[in-house]
């Protein structure tokens, strides 16, 4: 069986997909791009969820093939410079992102109002993404309480703040992949110190 051989000179994007917690739009947008690569795709993931796509297209493709497809929200070499590329990738690149944990996910107001300051303090508060509950048997995904938030960006004296909220439990980096056991088992440390709801 012949195997492409690998191109000295490719041009890896960064695609980014529409909408990461659709798990079959995920699979068909993955497959869409596979069909346009020479290799592997790689996963860019924080602790939750996919981030981006590290992609390379094949030899006669246009990077127009991206363009206005379903489950795409947006792609750019990844070489560009950092003043030309999109808001989304410098906020990335320039800023370091946090989880913030809820004090008492049972406790709604308390876990709005944490909200309410976090989007107070961040450039952008669109860019923060909520953290679920932990998913059991009989709940169903609408009704998971929010226990946390990601992808939250605060300079140096909002994670001093953070830290002495008492509608916070905690705080750490996210800028870890998944496949680092590391984060994996910060999580878990941070996991055993939230108040969580009892079961059903």
């Amino acid at each position: 069986m012949d195997h492409p051989v690998p191109r000295a000179n490719h041009v890896f994007y960064t695609v980014y997909p529409s909408h990461p917690d659709d798990l079959t739009e995920l699979s068909e947008t993955k497959s869409f791009l596979q069909s346009l690569l020479d290799e592997d795709i790689l996963d860019n993931r924080t602790i939750e969820e996919l981030v981006s796509w590290r992609v390379a297209l094949k030899e006669g493709v246009s990077p127009d093939e991206l363009k206005h497809r379903k489950g795409i929200r947006l792609f750019e070499p990844e070489d560009a410079p950092l003043s030309y590329r999109s808001t989304e990738a410098r906020v990335y690149a320039e800023s370091k992102a946090w989880i913030v944990w809820a004090k008492d996910l049972n406790d709604v107001e308390q876990v709005n109002k944490a909200r309410e300051w976090l989007d107070s303090k961040v450039k952008d508060k669109s860019r923060i993404r909520e953290r679920k509950e932990i998913s059991r048997r009989g709940l169903k995904r609408e009704d998971r309480k929010v226990r946390g938030w990601r992808d939250v960006f605060l300079d140096g004296e909002g994670v001093k703040e953070a830290k002495e909220r008492p509608d916070i439990a905690d705080i750490a980096e996210n800028s870890e992949l998944i496949s680092d056991s590391r984060v994996q088992q910060q999580t878990l440390k941070h996991l055993s110190r939230l108040t969580l709801a009892p079961p059903l």
